[in-house]
């Protein structure tokens, strides 16, 4: 199946990211690792964990497939993706 994110060419300062969903058990029940210690961060509120997909923006200090630290309230949905600035970055994982 072709990946939407493939298309997709953010506008200058956004970035195009998918959430990180931890995932425990797989349907046939293999046991998942968590990535690098992530899953706390995602009972916070406020905020939410994300991979890079795509980016169109200045700064050399984010590439695709990088983890982000953003803000939950500045995602804009998009099939199974989301839209965000590059301001509302709040750090790289």
């Amino acid at each position: 199946m072709k990946s939407y994110a493939q298309d997709i060419k953010p506008m200058k300062g956004f970035l195009l990211v998918k959430r990180f969903e931890k995932k425990k058990k797989t349907a046939s029940g293999i046991i998942l690792a968590d990535i690098e210690g992530l899953s706390h961060l995602l009972r916070e509120q406020a905020s939410s964990v994300c991979e890079v997909m795509k980016l169109n923006i200045e700064t050399d200090e984010i590439k695709e497939g990088d983890f982000v630290f953003v803000n939950r309230f500045a995602l804009e949905k998009w099939k199974d993706y989301y839209f965000i600035k590059e301001r509302d970055i709040l750090c790289v994982i």
